[in-house]
């Protein structure tokens, strides 16, 4: 089957945003006032380095919308894990010879088993929930007739994850508990862009992306704080992040990859082939590269134009690692399957001959 080079487009950006989002985090910009006019652009710069995650999600969604619970779909996930593991080994190393992290073999052990092997890896522990949760919930939503119920089904996960981030915006009232089934409710995203595709010109959703974010930004610096004393939190249950994210994919994936130069389009495809390895990686290109520029840097918090460049050389640095170390995680992740696949296969067959 030939690849969607706009999904590899939208995994390209997604990874880079991660790193972006890192890049603002450490920079303590939204510790501070918002000032100038520097301020309100990084703003809106903080709102699309939000969406790097749910991009992700949706991408999910619209790629794993049939999968079925099958064995052979639950063993695929070590086509996940496996990378997860090699990584935090190599991490943990990290942490114990650079930062001087004291470890024994059962808090070594421990923090890869419960998702902490990793700077990053609670993407992958949240990751994994939704992944056992996903034949499920595409059972749920193809077992609805019309494109009006579907759209009520994702509407009542928004209710749940997004709303409350308007709703208490004005007054406390909302409950939050359901907040955290913001996966699920990308995910049901990516799945309706899946089946209904953005029927408009790219440039449709880009000239609302565009109108959103200075509204977004004016209104989060102005009416939520008043004096812009602080930047507002983005977390991937607030309803601007999911609308922006929302437009972000549809215009991306509405786009004609096929007037697109060659060489941008293999490029996409290699880094998003790595971009789990990036993602992971970047845990060790951060503690490494941050700590360094706040020590040399001296008005490294106080000048937006940081932001950038550290994001640049953390993520080429992350990449560079994913290319080295992809071809021995795919092999492992490739042979560990098949032994698996094998056993399940020969046990199937024993079992079948005793009956």
């Amino acid at each position: 089957m030939k690849r969607n080079a706009s999904l590899d487009i939208i995994r390209s950006l997604a990874i880079f945003l991660v790193l972006c989002k890192h890049s603002v985090i450490n920079g303590k910009f939204t510790a501070g006032p918002i000032t100038g006019v520097s301020g309100y652009i990084m703003m809106g710069v903080w709102l699309v380095t939000s969406v790097c995650v749910p991009l992700f999600l949706m991408l999910s969604g619209y790629l794993l919308n049939r999968k079925k619970p099958t064995v052979k779909y639950y063993v695929n996930y070590l086509h996940i894990f496996i990378p997860y593991v090699l990584i935090s080994i190599i991490t943990q190393i990290f942490r114990m010879e650079y930062l001087h992290v004291e470890m024994t073999v059962r808090s070594f052990v421990g923090d890869i088993a419960n998702f902490s092997g990793c700077l990053y890896a609670w993407y992958l522990m949240m990751y994994t929930g939704l992944y056992l949760l996903i034949p499920f919930l595409n059972a749920m939503y193809h077992s609805l007739e019309t494109k009006r119920q579907k759209l009520l089904l994702i509407f009542s996960f928004f209710a749940l994850s997004h709303l409350p981030s308007i709703v208490d915006s004005y007054i406390n009232i909302y409950s939050v508990w359901w907040k955290n089934l913001y996966p699920v409710t990308f995910y049901l995203l990516g799945a309706y862009c899946s089946e209904y595709p953005p029927a408009k010109k790219p440039s449709f959703y880009f000239k609302w992306l565009a109108g959103l974010l200075v509204v977004f930004s004016m209104y989060d610096v102005f009416y939520l704080h008043g004096d812009g004393s602080s930047a507002t939190y983005y977390g991937y249950e607030n309803y601007q992040v999911l609308l922006v994210c929302f437009l972000i994919f549809c215009g991306i994936s509405s786009l004609d990859t096929e007037k697109r130069p060659a060489f941008l389009i293999k490029c996409t495809e290699g880094i998003s082939k790595l971009s789990l390895y990036t993602f992971l990686l970047s845990g060790i290109t951060d503690d490494i590269l941050y700590p360094v520029v706040a020590a040399n840097v001296e008005d490294y918090y106080l000048n937006y134009g940081y932001f950038l460049p550290t994001a640049l050389i953390s993520f080429t640095a992350a990449l560079l690692l994913s290319a080295l170390l992809y071809p021995l995680g795919e092999w492992l992740s490739r042979k560990t399957r098949s032994l698996i696949s094998r056993t399940i296969d020969r046990l199937a067959e024993k079992r079948a001959v005793e009956n």
